[in-house]
């Protein structure tokens, strides 16, 4: 049987309601503190609670390489979720072809600097 609880939307509950009464857990009044106490749980397990050793800066892709090999690492030990590596690997990907960009951009400027000076 569904929850008869009509939420302020005017909408009924779409919960299974608990056994030999007509509200949900979420809409028991006797289960009120258990429910609110469910909700603070579920907000807590959403957010990270990994922390991976101090700040590092990354400056040259070869400290990129040394954070992907930490991270390939951590992910083979079950230290690093799977998430957090792809995560890491994505955003490495970005920050590598920024550095390339940056790199043929400072390039490019010293071609015209040196092709201006030899007019």
């Amino acid at each position: 049987m569904k929850c008869t609880y009509i939420k302020t939307n005017k909408e009924q509950c779409k919960a299974n309601s608990i056994v030999d009464t007509q509200l949900c857990f979420r809409h028991s009044p006797e289960h009120i503190t258990r429910a609110y106490a469910a909700s603070q749980k579920g907000g807590t397990n959403r957010s990270p609670s990994i922390s991976f050793q101090e700040e590092i800066t990354l400056r040259t892709p070869k400290d990129i390489q040394m954070l992907i090999s930490k991270t390939i690492n951590g992910i083979w030990q079950g230290k690093v979720p799977i998430k957090v590596g792809s995560t890491i690997g994505f955003l490495t990907r970005c920050w590598l072809d920024a550095h390339e960009k940056a790199e043929f951009e400072k390039r490019i400027e010293e071609l015209e600097k040196s092709l201006q000076n030899s007019v």
